[in-house]
Order: C-alpha cells, then sequence, then structure tokens
C-alpha cells in the first residue's frame, strides 16, 4: 500500500518525495510508514446552533480515536492535533492535503433533547472515493456503544483482522448512562484545548469520572496525564508535587487489568525522573503494548531510550511518534535532535533543531540543542550568537539546571552537555 514519506530538512518538514517546499537530493532522514492501513481521524463537526454541545461532536471523533490508538493493526495519524482545523480557520481539504494518510473518517453531530443524529464517512485519499458512510440516531446515553460500533465498522470496511482479544478490551460501552459519558467527552474535548486552563478543567471532569465509575481505568488514567501534561509543558507551579500527584493516579491505572496504557505512560515518566531507567524502559514498552499509535507512547519510549544511552533506538522512536501527528510537536522535534546529536549525526541534529524552534521560536530546550550543536561543528560565531538569544528570552537560565533536567543514565554525558554550552558562553 503506497505511502508519502516526510523528512526534516533544513528547518522543514517536508515530502521526502521530493515535492514538498525544502525537500533535496539525499538529505534529512525519512519517517516511513508502515505497510498497515494509515488512517486519520478528523475532528468531527457540530452541526447545531447551540455552541454548548460541541463537546459531544469533539468527543465523539477523540473517542473513536482513543479506541482506534490502542489497536494495532492500524496505523492512526493523529489529526485532532490540528488546531487550526478545530479553530475553524483551516479547511479539511487543506488538512486532508497534507496528511500521509491512505483513508480520513470524518464525522458531525447533531443533539435534539436526549437525541443524536451522527453522520460518518470514511474516504479513500487515492481512489478519491468514499468506501463508507452511515447515519446512526440513538439516545445520549448510547454514546460509548455507538463509538464502539463506528470503530467495528470501519475496521470490517477496510478488511483488517482486529476482533477478538485487541478489539474486546477496547470497548468503552461499560460508561454509558449515570452522566459518565459527558465527563470523559466533556474532558478529551478540553485536553485538546491544549492550554494550561483547559487541562485543569479537564482533570477535573475525570476526577468526577473516577468518582462515578471507579472501577473503569478512564478516570485515572486521564487524571494522571492531564499532570503529566502539566509537567512536560512546563505549566505545574509546583513541580514536585505535581509528579507525586502523576504518580498516585498511574499507579492507580496501572493496576487495572482492562487497562488503555496510558498509566504506564505517565509512570515510566516519573521512574525516569527517579532516575530509575531499566523500569521507565518496561513500564513504556507496555505502554506502547497497549497503545501502538499512540504519540505519547511513542515519544516517552524515545525519550527513555535516549537518556539510558540508546541513542539509535530513540531515534527510531522519535519518528515513530512523529509519524503518527499530522502537527509535529516542537518538543518531539527536539528531542529527535538530541538523539541524532548523541549518535553523532550532527548534520541531522542541526535541521532538527532548526524546524522545532520554527514550530516554537521561544523553545529554550531547542536553542540550547542548536547552539550545541554548533559547537560540536566547529561554528562558534553562531553559538556564541545563540547563547546571547538564551540569555536575552531566559536571564534565569543556568548550565546546572539545563543539565540536570537531562536524566542521563551515563552522568558522564550531561557533564559532557555542560561543557560545550560553557564554551558557548552559557553561565554555571
Amino acid at each position: 500500500m503506497p505511502v508519502r514519506t516526510y523528512r526534516i530538512v533544513q528547518g522543514t518538514v517536508s515530502d521526502a518525495s521530493g515535492q514538498g517546499e525544502g525537500a533535496s537530493e539525499g538529505g534529512g532522514d525519512r519517517v516511513s510508514l508502515p505497510e498497515r492501513p494509515v488512517i486519520a481521524v478528523m475532528p468531527f463537526r457540530n452541526l447545531g446552533s447551540d455552541a454548548e454541545n460541541d463537546f459531544i461532536a469533539d468527543g465523539i471523533g477523540l473517542g473513536i480515536q482513543t479506541l482506534m490508538v490502542q489497536l494495532p493493526g492500524l496505523y492512526l495519524i493523529n489529526a485532532n492535533s490540528d488546531q487550526a482545523y478545530r479553530a475553524g480557520t483551516k479547511s479539511a481539504a487543506e488538512v486532508v492535503d497534507q496528511l500521509p494518510a491512505c483513508y480520513v473518517l470524518e464525522g458531525t453531530a447533531q443533539r435534539a433533547g436526549q437525541r443524536l443524529r451522527v453522520t460518518v464517512r470514511m474516504t479513500d485519499l487515492q481512489g478519491n472515493a468514499v468506501v463508507w458512510a452511515e447515519r446512526y440516531d440513538r439516545d445520549l446515553d448510547d454514546l460509548f456503544a455507538l463509538q464502539d460500533e463506528i470503530t467495528r465498522e470501519v475496521i470490517a470496511s477496510l478488511n483488517i483482522g482486529l476482533f477478538g482479544r485487541d478489539y474486546e478490551r477496547i470497548v468503552m460501552r461499560d460508561l454509558d448512562g449515570d452522566g459518565a459519558w459527558e465527563y470523559f467527552l466533556r474532558g478529551v474535548s478540553h485536553i485538546y484545548m491544549f492550554t494550561a486552563a483547559d487541562n485543569k478543567i479537564a482533570r477535573g471532569l475525570f476526577e468526577k469520572l473516577y468518582a462515578l465509575r471507579p472501577e473503569k481505568v478512564h478516570g485515572p488514567s486521564y487524571v494522571a496525564l492531564t499532570h503529566w501534561i502539566d509537567l512536560t509543558r512546563g505549566w505545574a507551579a509546583a513541580p514536585e508535587d505535581t509528579l507525586a500527584e502523576a504518580a498516585k493516579w498511574a499507579t492507580i491505572a496501572t493496576k487495572y487489568k482492562e487497562n488503555d496504557g496510558i498509566g504506564f505512560v505517565v509512570m515510566s515518566y516519573v521512574r525516569l525522573h527517579e532516575n530509575r531507567h531499566d523500569e521507565a524502559l518496561d513500564l513504556c514498552e507496555q505502554a506502547v503494548g497497549f497503545r501502538a499509535n499512540c504519540p505519547a507512547a511513542l515519544g516517552q519510549i524515545a525519550t527513555v531510550r535516549l537518556y539510558s544511552g540508546d541513542a539509535r533506538g530513540a531515534v527510531k522512536s522519535a519518528r515513530d511518534a512523529l509519524g503518527v501527528r499530522t502537527m509535529h510537536p516542537p518538543l518531539v522535534v527536539n528531542l529527535l535532535a538530541n538523539a541524532y546529536r548523541d549518535s553523532g549525526e550532527i548534520n541531522l541534529s542541526i535541521p532538527a533543531a532548526q524546524e522545532a524552534l520554527r514550530l516554537d521560536p521561544g523553545q529554550t530546550g531547542a536553542l540550547a540543542t542548536l547552539c550545541g550543536n554548533y559547537m560540536l561543528a566547529g561554528d562558534e560565531a553562531n553559538a556564541k550568537r545563540l547563547a546571547g538569544e538564551i540569555m536575552t528570552s531566559d536571564p534565569t537560565f543556568r548550565i546546572a539546571e539545563f543539565a540536570a533536567a537531562h536524566p542521563y543514565k551515563d552522568r558522564s554525558k550531561q557533564d559532557h552537555l555542560a561543557e560545550i554550552l560553557r564554551a558557548a558562553g552559557l553561565p554555571d
């Protein structure tokens, strides 16, 4: 099954076939998609006049994605991360044109009292044909059964063998009734707003879900996830306290027999920052076993591999994580830059760090990565220029604190990183 591939080339993510802007012969490192159905789930749209019901349409699409991300026979691309489309400033056609996908799943929802009408269609992008479409009229309390049914229909239309154990362990119909559906749908909708305030609101909703349905993994999993998001995005006012909360909820989540794997991702992060690298690696490998298409799980295993000394493995996992997102997260692109650097490929690390800065110009981590890369490449003038930019944007920057945030198993790597940045003129 033919798919497009992508590579990072001098500050841009381009089509590896040479068609994308900035592509060059022989440059960059390709991210190839696997020989399995590649499907993108678009954010669902609310057709009703009441914007208060947006969360229902949004949550249905995200709920279907939550199911599919756990299925190893699919390669799922997270189109819900495209904020321009979610905000209505980019059309579906523009998003689809940029997707390295074979199929795209789109849908709408319209609420009338306690009734809900949902229409869904799946398009074969290469054949430019609708391969499956359906309309559903259901009670609101049947939402999760509906998500399960739509997922089954998608699988059947693709003619892939995902029924049985892999599918049965992830169904969500047990969240129907008692208001549980609303807590979950509102929660995932707020998470995907990608703001500190929305993440806090989502956490409160998932805590209510856990109180209502303590027998289901979804509540503690997603509470743990919101704490992890606060930590990784720098939103935690008291990081040590947030890390403790993440550990508490992740511990609860990992105990469930029927599991979604999120708790394993978060606990891996906790163990890594406790310098328990082997346990962290085991946990994120379990997470990927549960969540074959999850950017968070793939990004976490890349992080653990990097700090455990497996730079080449980190490169592969970081590229996998980037492959399942329509929008490349700057933190993961910078992780890829660090993995290239540690594997001795400065020629690839520099454009990766440049791309991370293009995505987030104020990212101190990417500035420091690029600064160090220039020193390693013998370009002292550019290294010192970037050191000046770092101190201008963050006057409190100190090498010791920055190096300590990179929990290498081999502490000499931290010392080497500090030495490079010190040579560029940054303060201890």
